[in-house]
């Protein structure tokens, strides 16, 4: 009996190897986030709000987390520019260290592999961004995307009850399509996130903090027996430009700002509150070369945004734990061509969203938990240059269960199963999309230092106006975490 529980554990963690590496528990138990307490799911200024200022506060613990995963997409229901289907290989290290007063350490690194199977036609990296501008060629083809990933973080108590923390993030992936037009992407994402946060006193806390992003996508289509290629820049999504020649090349340049502030409240020993809100502005240019040296502007697009967001977790008793959760989120964007001046496409998407849950322990051994979100979603977008407008309004329902069950050794088995319903799929456009998602979890001690989580998660989304397409996905993960390192 022994040896088939090893040989289970190690056929396990063999399924598992290699997912993007997320909350263990909590994605084991369905997505469960609103009323079950974690502590990868705290209402502090790290955990609720991501300033980093509040890391020397949260974490107090020395470990080294070891995620290897591995997914796969596929099916039919997808836009004009999407891939058949997506297999993503990576592994990430995540390692904490508490550094006593002179503060603590964060430090994350990854290198992920991804194929984007029949990728249609498009040779950007993320063509669905909100940009009226696409790169295609004629051919769909295999895109291979892979390289490193970098995060250092570190926090600090600068003053008495005033913290400080920042982080610097790198990411450089190598792109190669592996047919004609066999374009060539380099993808360099460079980021910083600074920020303070001031403990009033013990049971009020105030965090600021600062977000930038700078990326670059260069792409370059060139046929490998030196035969000329014949890309299009389109400008929205019905009249383009043609280009020919025996090297294309294009440039995407990207830059945001987000500043962030939030507010964690202890109400009394059962009840915490948090309030945390963002606002961004981010822009987008497409740079394409004019003789040897210089590039001019093809396009300009604008992003604005702004979410406030409130969470409330009350401790009824012992067994009983009981949360509220509230967001507003609206978004702002517009392109137009630089070159003339004109306006090409304008979108505003407003989102108002509320929820409840719960987690409560039946015995000792068994939890269960709920929640439920409804949101509204209001879209206005016009397409000038197509001649198109869209005025949607969507209400969305989501559920989420989960279960867990402690067993003899601390050994966790935990199981969930979550469902969206939107009235209307502003990504991929379908009408009354059901999402059915299913998850399953383990989490094992391997001795007092080493312990072991990981869970699989198979979903599926699908349209009711049109039964016959879907999406599915599925993935598995499996986490190593070292006590000590």
């Amino acid at each position: 009996m022994k040896k088939q529980f090893y040989l289970f554990v190690l056929f396990w963690i063999l399924i598992s190897t290699l997912s993007p590496a997320q909350q263990s528990r909590l994605s084991s138990l369905g997505g469960l986030s609103i009323g079950i307490e974690d502590k990868d799911n705290l209402l502090t200024p790290f955990d609720f709000g991501n300033n980093p200022a509040w890391l020397f506060m949260d974490e107090k613990e020395t470990y080294l987390n070891i995620s290897p995963a591995i997914s796969n997409s596929w099916g039919s229901y997808h836009r004009k520019y999407d891939s058949e289907g997506d297999m993503y290989y990576g592994t990430s290290f995540k390692g904490i260290k508490p550094l006593g007063q002179l503060g603590t350490f964060l430090g994350y690194t990854s290198y992920d592999y991804e194929i984007r199977r029949n990728y249609n036609r498009t040779l950007k990296y993320d063509s669905y961004s909100g940009e009226a501008f696409f790169f295609v060629d004629t051919t769909a083809g295999n895109f291979h995307y892979n390289g490193p990933k970098v995060n250092l973080m570190y926090s600090w108590e600068l003053l008495d009850n005033l913290y400080a923390g920042g982080s610097v993030t790198y990411q450089l992936l190598d792109g190669l399509k592996k047919v004609y037009t066999y374009a060539k992407t380099i993808y360099r994402n460079v980021g910083g996130n600074f920020g303070l946060a001031y403990e009033l006193d013990k049971d009020i806390v105030i965090g600021a903090h600062y977000t930038f992003f700078d990326t670059q996508e260069s792409i370059e289509a060139a046929d490998v027996n030196l035969l000329e290629v014949e890309t299009f820049n389109y400008r929205g999504e019905t009249y383009f430009v043609p280009d020919r020649g025996s090297s294309v090349t294009q440039k995407i340049r990207k830059k945001s700002s987000t500043f962030s502030g939030q507010l964690f409240y202890q109400v009394m020993d059962e009840l915490q509150a948090a309030i945390q809100t963002n606002y961004s502005l981010a822009n987008s240019k497409v740079l394409i070369p004019e003789g040897s040296f210089k590039e001019v502007e093809e396009g300009y697009a604008s992003f604005e945004s702004f979410d406030v967001q409130f969470k409330s977790q009350y401790k009824i008793d012992e067994n009983f734990t009981a949360g509220c959760y509230a967001a507003y989120a609206s978004r702002d964007s517009w392109s137009r061509h630089s070159h003339k001046n004109l306006l090409l496409w304008d979108w505003n998407i407003n989102n108002v969203s509320v929820g409840v849950g719960s987690s409560y322990k039946v015995t000792q051994e068994l939890m269960v938990g709920i929640d439920y979100m409804l949101g509204w979603k209001k879209i206005d977008s016009t397409k000038y240059i197509d001649n198109r407008a869209a005025y949607l309004n969507s209400n969305d329902h989501t559920f989420r269960l989960g279960a867990e069950y402690k067993m003899l050794g601390n050994v966790f088995l935990r199981g969930g199963y979550s469902l969206n319903m939107d009235e209307y799929d502003i990504y991929y456009g379908g009408e009354n999309v059901k999402n059915h998602s299913f998850t399953l979890g383990i989490g094992l001690p391997i001795n007092e230092s080493i312990l072991l989580d990981s869970h699989i998660n198979y979903s599926k989304i699908s349209p009711g106006n049109n039964s016959a397409i879907a999406r599915s996905f599925l993935g598995a993960f499996v986490t190593v975490r070292l006590n000590s390192f």
